[in-house]
């Protein structure tokens, strides 16, 4: 997909990196809270704060 994007000149690399970085960012930040609701509001409190 990023090589479609930057061939035909429709984006710049620094574009596809920008969103690729954007993504794994968001992937972690919901992973993370998705963890924490599992957790149970008990356990989410007793958790140590990483960050």
């Amino acid at each position: 997909m990023a090589f479609a994007l930057v061939y035909p000149g429709e984006h710049y690399v620094a574009d596809v990196l920008v969103g690729w970085t954007y993504a794994a960012v968001a992937y972690l930040a919901v992973g993370r809270l998705v963890e924490r609701r599992a957790a149970g509001p008990a356990e989410a409190a007793l958790a140590p704060a990483t960050g």
